[in-house]
């Protein structure tokens, strides 16, 4: 009959959905949601958006990005590799003094570019699979002087990496 769907080893997904919790070595917990249409059954091009907390900065950054990922599957495990880039967050962040409210500094122009590897357990068919993926970002940004006004500005770089575990829709 043709309303009858068609067998689980034929039906393909046309979206992978990655929601995770991500943990870093600044000791800080984050989350991460990403959608990736597939291009190819191994090959997918996707955005996502990230919560970061950097703790030793006192900044919180909230990455948006652009990701591609290569997928190398088998029947009960999905091996693969990424590499995404973005802005690291819109908006300013600012340091402020740790008695009072002046503003010490602030980061402007953030952007980062990263890469990793990931491994889904369960069939490319089932609807929710658990995954593992490790991943390493180099974020880039200009730190400028607020107070005292003199105007001084640094480019800065701070390097992440993470491990998170999430699911797989």
């Amino acid at each position: 009959m043709a309303f009858l769907s068609a067998p689980a080893q034929e039906r393909t997904k046309k979206t992978e959905l990655f929601a995770s919790l991500d943990v870093n070595q600044f000791q800080s917990l984050g989350g991460s949601f990403s959608v990736h249409p597939l291009v190819t059954p191994v090959f997918s091009k996707g955005a996502g958006v990230d919560l970061v907390q950097i703790r030793d900065y006192n900044y919180n950054y909230t990455p948006y990005y652009l990701d591609t990922r290569y997928y190398i599957r088998g029947k009960k495990l999905t091996f693969f590799l990424f590499v995404q880039g973005g802005p690291g967050s819109f908006g300013k962040d600012r340091e402020k003094a740790a008695f009072s409210n002046t503003v010490l500094s602030e980061r402007v122009n953030r952007s980062f570019l990263g890469a990793g590897s990931g491994i889904a357990l369960g069939p490319q068919t089932a609807k929710a699979r658990p995954f593992l993926l490790t991943k390493f970002r180099r974020y880039q940004m200009l730190e400028r002087d607020v107070f005292p006004a003199t105007n001084i500005t640094r480019k800065f770089a701070l390097d992440q990496y993470s491990v998170a575990v999430g699911i797989n829709f």
